[in-house]
């Protein structure tokens, strides 16, 4: 079974670019994830013993997460915590921009060269990123990077372009010219300079794969 069809089921209206804004005003939202999922068990049934409460930290795509959860004791929940934290990280090693080889960065390394093949939640991720571009007229934009690495928000040195940078690379930013093949499972962008940024909504789709494991755990 996909193991993102639930997400893909979630948003799957043909994908059509809508009409860009005519004005466009990059929002960019830099917020912190907190994860919490707390299982009300009182008692382990049969064996008579509370359940604890477990808490571990982990950070993925320069986020902070926390995990809470109630198991019955140290061996379960350190077994569940590695099951979630290998899913999270294998997510970040296809869809963060940041990690070298992962999809994302692959795509944005071939823009205006060649579509590049992917792995299918990728394109599910992408085709979900798309959809709500459309919907909020590119105030949520997946081809933002151009302005988030003019900003220095990769590298984390922070600047204020002029607006003679900021007019530059508006060619660059443009949902609508991101193409997503699902037939030949490829992502394009058709202009050399264009770059993908998933982050926005991977961290969404993270947190629901990580639901999924903590629900087979029970």
């Amino acid at each position: 079974m996909n193991p993102g069809s639930d997400f893909a089921d979630r948003h799957n209206q043909k994908i059509q670019a809508p009409r860009k804004r005519k004005v466009l005003g990059p929002v960019l939202f830099v917020a912190g994830l907190l994860i919490i999922v707390g299982a009300a068990i009182d008692m382990i049934s049969g064996g008579g013993s509370p359940a604890k409460m477990h808490h571990y930290y982990h950070t993925a795509m320069d986020t902070a997460i926390e995990l809470q959860f109630n198991a019955a004791g140290l061996a379960q929940a350190e077994a569940v915590k590695s099951d979630l934290f290998a899913e999270v990280d294998r997510l970040e090693r296809l869809l963060s921009r940041s990690a070298s080889g992962s999809d994302v960065d692959r795509v944005n390394a071939k823009a205006g060269v060649s579509p590049v093949s992917v792995d299918d939640e990728t394109l599910t991720v992408a085709e979900a990123a798309l959809k709500y571009a459309g919907l909020s007229e590119g105030a949520f934009d997946p081809t933002i990077a151009p302005f988030l690495d003019q900003w220095g928000f990769l590298g984390q040195q922070f600047r204020v372009p002029s607006p003679a940078q900021i007019e530059a690379l508006f060619p660059l930013v443009d949902y609508t010219l991101l193409e997503i093949d699902r037939a030949r499972g490829t992502i394009y962008l058709p202009a050399a300079g264009m770059s993908l940024d998933l982050g926005g909504i991977a961290k969404g789709y993270i947190v629901d794969r990580g639901l999924a494991v903590l629900a087979r755990a029970g």
